[in-house]
Parts: C-alpha cells; structure tokens; sequence
C-alpha cells in the first residue's frame, strides 16, 4: 500500500461493498491497537450509523477467535468512531483548536430576515421587495441557500459568476447577495449553520500540516449521493489520514439499466475530481440476485389493502420468519397511519411503526399548550375545565379532587361562567391557579418581556402544575418514556428560544413580545418539532417510508401504495427550486441540481428496494382512495400494459378474510361482510374442530352489538320491535318497568314521540339534553323570547289605543314600535340571567333590525289580505295554573283522555268571528302541512283545537288557518288551510296525539325515525347510530 492511499470501491447495491469496508476497519482497530491513530467511519446520518453498529456487533460476534481466547466473549473495537457526516467536521474543528456556536434551525429564520431589511435598507432588493417579507419567501430562501451551500458556492463565488452573466438588479443577483447577508450576519453574530461550519471545516483542514489529526483510517459508507461540499470536506480529511475507503453504489454503462444508477453519474464524476489523481477504483462484481415469490394485487381502498398487508405479513411470521426480516414499506406511511393501525392490531402482530412523532399531537404537549393558552382565552370555561381534568394536572397544587373538579364544571354551566378571571370568583379554589397564571395587561401594547422572561414563566409552571402519571410502579415503560422524552423535547423547545434571544441581543437587542406573541411562536416550534420513538422489540415488524428503510437485505418485503403520483413520486419543487428555476442557475455556471430530483431516482429507488427482498416479494395498490377518488395502479405494478394492469388480481373485502383469516375478529367480520346474520350462526355451529381462533367465544361477544345493529336497521320488520331498538312493551306488560307520564302534555313533546319515540324517550324520560357551551350575549332562545315580548307589548298597546297596522299612522306606529323594542330589551335585561358582551349595543341593534324588517313584512300581509284578521290575543296559555290561563285542551280519542297545555303565541280574528292562529320561529326554514299530517309539527291543529276547545270556548268560532311567521326573515315560512276540504288536520292530529300517548304508556320507544330530516336535528344521533348503521325497510341485513 502507498503510504497514503484512497480507494474507491464500486459495485451493484447490495454487492458486500460494505461488509468489505468493515472487516477493512475491524482489521485495522485489531492491527493498529498501540499506534496512536483514529479509525474513523463517517455515513449520512445517525439512522445509518446505527445500522452500521449493528452490523459491526453481528461481525463481531460472528468472528473466529483462536484460543486459549476461544472461551471469551468476542473482542471490541479500540479507536473507531462513527460519526455522520457533519458531527465529523464537528470533532475535526474540536480537534483541531476551534472553537464555534453552532444555531439550531430554528434561528435561521431570525437571522434572514435581519440580513433581508439590510439588503433592503441598502436599496438592492427591488424585484424581491414585494415578497421579501412574506413567511413562505423567507423558508424558499433557505432553502436555495442550502442548496448553495451543499453545491460548494460561496456567496462571492455567487456573485462572482453572476456578474459576468447577470444584470445587477436580476433576481438571482438580489438572491446573491441575501445570500452574502446571511453569511455577514452569521459571521457578525460569531455563529455557524450546519453547512457553514462545513465550509470552515474544510478552510481548517486546507491549513492544517499532515498527521495533525492522526487517523490511520477513514471509511466513507452509506451515501448515496455526494454533494460538492460534503467531497470538498472528505479529500481535505483524506490528505490527513493514512488510508481512506469510500465505498459507493454504482456499475458503469452499459452494464446497468438507465434508472439505477444515472442519477449517481454526477456525484461519481465529481468524487473522482475531487480525489484525483491518486484515487484507486475497485469495482466488484454483483452478487446472484435473488429470485423471490412475487404476489401482486389490488384492494378496494387503503384500509382494505392494509388488511390484506397485515395478512401475507402474519402467514409468513406463521411460517416461520422472524419479525425483523419482515419490512412494510409505502413511498409515504402518512396516508397509511389509521389504515396500519387497524390492521396491525385487528391481526394481533406487533409493529414498530418508524416514523416522526409530532410533538404538537402527543397528549403531554397538548396539556402544556393548553395550560399556557388559559391567559390568552382569559381562562374560558371550556379550556379550564380540560385543563384541571386532563390526568398531567398536578391537583395537589391546588388541593382538589376529582370531584370537586366534576363540581366545578358542573358549577360553571349552571353560573354561566363563560371566561375571565371575576367570572370564576364563586370557585375559591381556583383562585391560586387564576393568580398563577394572570398576566397583568396581557393584551395591553405596552406589556412586553423578553423571550427568557416568558419561557421562564413556562417552566415555573411546568414544575408546578405538571405531574406524570405513567411514573407509578406499574405503568406502561414505553408510554412512560414517551412522556419523559416529550416533556424534554418541548423544553428543547423552549431552549431554542432563549439560545435565539441571547445569540441575537447583542446585535439586535433583546426581542420584545406580548404573551399572546410569544404564544403563537411558541405554538409554530411545536408544530415543527418531532422525534423519532425508539424500536423497543425485535419481535415488532417495522412498517416505515421508502427512504428510511434499512439498508440491507430481508427475506419478506411488502410494498403498499404502488399508484402513480405516489411511487413514483413526482420530485417537482417550487419556490425558488423549481426545476426551470434550477435550470436557469445551471445556465449562469452554477450548478445546484440535487440527485434525489433526477428523473431517475425513483425508478432507482424503487428498484433497491424490490432487489432487497430475498423469499417473498408483494406487491399491491388501492383502487381508491378513502375520499373516493380512483386510483391509478403504478408504471412499476403494470411496466406501461393495460394487459397487466387487468391482470392484477383484486382481493375483494373481507373475501380472504374467510379464506386465511389473521384472528376471530376478522372472520367473523368477513363472515358478517358476505352473508349477514345468517352467516354469524353457520359460524357458531361450524367454529368447532377446524377453526384456529376461539371464534365462539368471540361471537358471544359480538351477538349483543350485532342484534342492536340488527334491530335497529330492520324497521319495518315486527322482529326488530325489542328492548335492543328502545321497545319496552313487553316489560312494561310484564310490570317489570313502568313509564311515567306527565299530567299535563306538550305539544313539543308529542312532536318529538312523532319524529323518533326514542328521541322523545331519551329528551323527555331519561331528561338527557345536549350539554351546551355557556356563552356571552343572547342564545337562541332568549332572542326568542325577546323577539316575542316585543311583539307581544306592540299588539298589545294597539289593541289599547284601538288601533291596527293598517289604521294607525305610521308616525305613530314606528312611535309604538320602538318604545315596545325598549321595553322588551329592558325586560330581558331585568328577568333572564346572561352575560353582556363588550358588543352589546350591536346586539341591540341587530334585534331593533330584525323586527322592523319583522314589522314590514307584516305590513305588508295585511295590506294583501285587506286587514281581514287583526291580532287580538297575545301570548295565550291554556292549561296553566296562571290566573289569566285558559283551562287545558282536553283531547279525547279511542276511550283515553289526553289533557294538554301551551302557549299560543298570537291569535287573530276576523270581522266575522272566524280565526288565525299564529306561531312565531326563530328559523327561516320551510314548514309544509305535511309535517302536521305526518305528526311531526301538530303546533297549529293543537292550537286551533286549543282556541275553540279551551281559550275561545265560549265564544263558538271557527279557526279558518294557521301561518308560521319567521323572525328572522320575516316571511311567513308555513301555513295550514283548516278549511280546504281535503285534509282533516285536526282529526288526523287527535289520532296522532291519542296513538303517541298510548304507545308511550306501553314503553315504546323504538329507533324509528319517521323521517330522514328527524335525524339530521337531533342530539341524540351518537346514541341511537342510526344515521351511522343506515336503514333497511326490505327487511334485508
């Protein structure tokens, strides 16, 4: 060997290219024990360096030792590191005496935008300006600089060859020179990015005399690409050491295909520049490809498809192969994440899913956002109540108990507790938390701090307020790891901030901001932070992205999601990386073409992952997404025939669930799938003998669910009338249960028993009402009922002066409308409990507007109808204890009698006699008279029987109509002839009414609703599932 010598070894992937370069490192650490040199392995990225750790323990523990060390365990390596590529200009720099602040990413930003306002300020960025703030422009900006960067390109050597080709106020030249900024600002802050202290690095080394460093060896593994920097940095440290090896994929033309190895032609050509001329290239021949069973097939959607995966992956974990030489890969998992969820764990295989955890989604963090969000809400009820319910809450800081936390949330709907620090006095025990958290002016422009101010803020309530429950003896270690190592990322987090403020005060001066600032900033870290969960288990399949897949062989690889757009996957950037932006930087000498973009990559990328597969190769694709939309199977799947596209075989749902089920659940689903019920009990009977699974425990289980499903699916079949579906008749009959019925009946009530009786039993027996979220200002229902007092006052004090709409003057009816608008609002103010808001004058307003538009729109009916009927009764009850009150409407039908009350909000008369009963909405929506018919809306023949039955019972009148008159448009929205001689209303609305009462007495309350729209209002729906399940009325499954 020369005395310094670099060897470049060549060859097909997977041709022992790097088990060689080890046994070459091992030998060497065994060989040069005393000598005083460094071996050194340098790869791309911490993921690598663990595989090649991994691979130097199983070559260790493989090795031959001769005695009498036979009986040892197997030696380690004395005097190797490993380092990636830009932890190695890190040591060099250490090693060498230099000192450096490196910034984390997060910074970079920061000092953009100061090196972008200098450009500015100097008046040399004037095609950029209008962009040149923008978010977006700042985070393309950097990552043209990384390219830059990577391509070896200074900022003077930028500018440099663009003035010889370029225009001075050029857009690339105005690129140029952020560039130069960005660079004088790093340098004037005393600071380095990753790249930058690369190009220091290599400027070290280039002065550096030889054997400063001492390294015997320097190994080069795992990079599939190169980039000028990166062999700038390598041939500086190979002058430094006795022996480099670099070891690349790549095979020469013609002896390869087009697309494995042209996208690698750049970064060969310039590793041979950089390392000439005493370069050596070994090329070493490629091993016998492996020939595996190839299965190729088609699903109907991704969460189908991902069954399918999880099956061929637990037949050949049943065969014998152990989960570690079994890979899931999809180009992108993101898609794929519920989908392998559901499957992995429906198939009982354990799965180490190796992908990024978002810091942001882990419960811990959305503990802490929440907590430090309180002061910006002004402590809103909802956000509190979470916040002293969630089990990261330290409940000893404020003495509280469970209870007294469901007291609180309790306490709060009943107050009206909606948010802010006096709307919380009655909860004495808050207090210490509201006085922890209260930020004195926080939305005030003058109350700022620095940003170490705020974070130490944050970490004081950390220490107070966060406790971690997984802590205990017993619980879950991965859980409790996940916890602890979330906790330290986010006060990385935090870190990064106060490292950003005190690397740019100096220059800059500290960085004053709000709290709610500093929140929102706080929020955009997190949502960028993430972490990678660690493998805890060889036994757990690993189901990753294409590009984090281990670089070595396995005996089973599954390929899911082969459709086109997606692997291949189209390379296109944007921003200021495009490929004619690219292109157009090629053409001005300045090449910043990265490999990964090549045409060729994906087919390359592709192909390496296929050839790794040494016993079984499958292969499948969805036909559509989860949206709906159809999918196109890949150019890898169908290599271009329409032929072969046909061919692909499609696994329909559930079809091989029967066939080769994955546990008892999934049969049984499959089972469910193809036959229905009938199904379920052939495999009952047949689960005996021949099935692997304990399927009849699993029925058992299942049976209860099922005929609830069943019962409430089947509506028009008598069988599905059962406890399961809400009918309690037989234990009603039984006297085993009895129903409650109220003296007096509703018409609300009874309409509700006409839209769904489990709707009514659920609202009206059990008294469950949706839980609604107190806020400030008025709520549907008190703006009714201010709307209906001023209308009320308004009628009234017309009838008092004997005036009507259309006699009256319209000087002096605006006169009466607006004092009854007046006195409406004053009464709500002084009787219903709400909240005021800093707006409410505006809401005043917007009440004041909608009844004058109300007002108009009434004018003009009795302009239309010539004044026949005028408003004469107000607010008319019947069946109250109220003095003023009509007696009930007595309704009897069928030998029951059914006694009822309300309130009829308007009653007008004609000249005649004849009558019109009016009923104020708050909505807008049509009303037809079918509803009535259907006794779903009995509100107007109610009313009608009520006014000649029981309100004008005397008086021996005739209701001629009904209208429903909208505050909120005005309109009138429904209307109900009595009188047109084809619909007896109020006969069909006695019979509904005596049949409701009945079947409620009886315990019906069926899932039954008699109308699609019954459901799409109600609150129950999470309950009943019924628009969920879907409903059959042929009696089918």
């Amino acid at each position: 060997m020369p005395e310094r010598s670099i060897e470049l070894i060549t060859g097909p992937y997977r041709s022992g290219k790097s088990i060689w370069l080890l046994d070459q490192v091992a030998e060497y650490c065994r060989q040069s024990l005393l000598n005083g040199k460094q071996a050194i392995i340098t790869v791309p990225s911490h993921r690598y360096k663990r595989l090649v750790e991994e691979r130097l323990v199983e070559q260790l523990e493989g090795m031959v030792v001769a005695p009498p060390a036979a009986t040892a365990k197997a030696a380690g390596l004395v005097g190797l590191k490993i380092l990636p590529f830009y932890d190695l200009c890190h040591q060099i720099l250490r090693q060498a005496g230099c000192g450096f602040r490196l910034i984390p990413d997060s910074i970079r930003p920061a000092i953009l935008v100061k090196a972008i306002e200098k450009v500015k300020a100097a008046g040399r960025l004037t095609g950029l300006s209008s962009i040149a703030d923008f978010a977006g422009t700042h985070a393309h900006m950097l990552e043209l600089i990384d390219e830059l960067e990577r391509a070896g390109f200074s900022p003077s050597e930028v500018i440099s060859q663009l003035s010889k080709v370029a225009a001075s106020d050029a857009r690339y030249m105005e690129l140029g020179r952020v560039y130069e900024a960005y660079w004088q600002e790093l340098e004037s802050l005393n600071v380095f990015d990753e790249r930058k202290l690369a190009y220091k690095t290599r400027e070290i080394l280039n002065n550096l005399d030889p054997d400063v460093l001492s390294i015997g060896l320097l190994a080069v593994d795992g990079f599939d690409r190169f980039n000028r920097l990166q062999l700038q940095v390598l041939s500086s440290i190979a002058k430094q050491s006795e022996r480099t090896i670099i070891a690349f994929d790549y095979v020469a033309p013609p002896n390869y295909s087009w697309q494995n190895y042209s996208w690698k032609d750049k970064s060969l050509r310039e590793l041979k520049e950089a390392f000439a001329p005493v370069l050596k290239e070994t090329v070493r021949a490629s091993s016998t490809p492996a020939s595996p069973q190839a299965t190729n097939f088609r699903a109907l959607d991704r969460l189908m498809e991902m069954e399918e995966v999880a099956r061929e992956a637990k037949k050949c974990l049943l065969q014998g192969y152990s989960a570690d030489q079994i890979v899931v890969v999809a180009r992108s998992v993101k898609p794929y994440m519920t989908a392998i969820r559901a499957a992995f764990e429906r198939a009982h295989i354990d799965y180490f899913l190796d992908e990024p955890l978002e810091l942001g989604s882990l419960p811990l963090v959305k503990y802490l956002s929440r907590l430090l969000h309180l002061p910006v809400s002004d402590f809103a009820r909802q956000d509190v109540v979470r916040t002293l319910s969630s089990p990261f809450f330290n409940k000893a800081f404020l003495d509280l108990s469970s209870s007294e936390i469901e007291e609180i949330d309790d306490q709060s709907l009943s107050t009206l507790t909606v948010k802010g620090s006096a709307d919380w006095h009655w909860a004495l025990k808050l207090g210490k938390l509201i006085e922890r958290l209260s930020l004195p002016g926080i939305h005030a422009s003058g109350y700022e701090k620095t940003l170490t101010d705020h974070v130490s803020f944050v970490e004081d309530l950390i220490d107070d307020l966060l406790v971690l429950p997984n802590d205990e003896e017993f619980s879950n270690p991965l859980v409790s790891w996940e916890e602890h190592q979330a906790l330290f990322e986010f006060r990385r987090v935090l870190a990064n901030l106060v490292l950003e403020e005190t690397l740019l005060a100096h220059a800059y001066g500290p960085q004053m901001s709000s709290y709610p600032a500093f929140f929102k900033r706080l929020e955009r870290a997190l949502e960028n932070a993430n972490f990678r969960r660690p493998k805890v288990s060889r036994e757990a399949i690993t189901v990753c992205s294409a590009d984090l897949v281990p670089n070595r062989r396995f005996k089973v690889i599954i390929v899911a999601g082969l459709n086109e757009g997606e692997f291949p996957r189209r390379s296109e950037q944007g921003g200021f990386l495009s490929k004619d932006e690219v292109r157009k930087w090629m053409s001005y000498g300045i090449d910043i073409e990265n490999p990964r973009h090549h045409q060729s990559f994906e087919p390359s990328l592709y192909d390496s992952l296929v050839e790794r597969a040494t016993y079984k190769l499958c292969q499948s694709s969805p036909i559509y997404e989860m949206t709906g939309d159809e999918l196109i199977p890949s150019f890898f799947l169908t290599k271009g025939d329409e032929a072969a596209a046909a061919a692909l075989t499609f696994r329909a749902p559930r079809t091989y669930a029967m066939l080769e089920p994955t546990s008892a659940q999934e049969l049984a689903a499959g089972w469910l799938w193809l036959s229905g019920r009938q199904a379920m009990r052939d495999l009952d009977s047949a689960a005996t003998g021949w099935m692997p699974f304990d399927v009849r425990h699993f029925l058992t289980k299942l049976e209860l669910p099922f005929s609830t499903v069943q019962a409430r699916t089947r509506i028009s079949t008598t069988s599905s009338f059962n406890e399961l579906n809400g009918c309690l008749t037989e234990q009603v009959s039984l006297g085993l249960i009895s129903v409650k019925t109220p003296e007096m009946w509703s018409v609300s009530r009874l309409n509700d028993y006409g839209k769904c009786p489990f709707r009514f039993w659920v609202s009206h027996t059990l008294k469950i009402e949706k839980m609604e979220e107190p806020e400030l200002g008025l709520d549907s229902r008190l703006l009714g009922e201010v709307y209906h007092k001023a209308l009320e006052l308004f009628y009234i004090e017309l009838k008092q002066r004997s005036l009507s709409i259309l006699s009256a003057d319209d000087v002096l009816l605006q006169e009466i409308f607006e004092s009854s608008i007046k006195s409406a609002i004053a009464w709500l103010e002084a009787t219903r409990k709400f909240r005021h808001t800093d707006f409410w004058q505006y809401e005043q307003k917007e009440i004041s507007f909608r009844l004058r538009r109300f007002f108009v729109k009434e004018k003009e009916r009795a302009v239309r109808s010539g004044g026949e009927f005028v408003p004469t009764y107000f607010e008319k009850g019947f069946g109250f204890k109220e003095a003023d009150s009509a007696p009930a409407l007595v309704v009897k039908v069928d030998g029951q009698v059914v006694k009822m009350h309300g309130r009829v909000d308007r009653i007008d008369v004609s000249s005649d006699g004849r009558v019109k009963v009016i009923d104020y909405k708050s909505s807008s929506a049509a009303i037809s008279k079918n509803e009535a018919l259907a006794g779903r809306n009995m509100q107007l023949p109610v009313y009608a029987m009520a006014v000649t039955d029981a309100i004008l019972a005397e008086r021996n009148v005739q209701v001629k109509n009904g209208a429903f008159l909208s505050f909120s448009s005005g309109e009138q929205i429904g209307t109900i002839d009595f009188q047109d001689g084809e619909n007896d209303f109020v006969g069909l609305t006695r019979e509904h009414i005596g049949n409701y009462v009945a079947n409620i007495k009886k315990g019906n309350f069926s899932v039954r609703p008699s109308s699609p729209d019954s459901c799409q209002h109600c609150d129950h729906q999470q309950v009943c599932r019924i628009t969920e399940l879907g409903v059959s009325d042929n009696g089918e499954d």
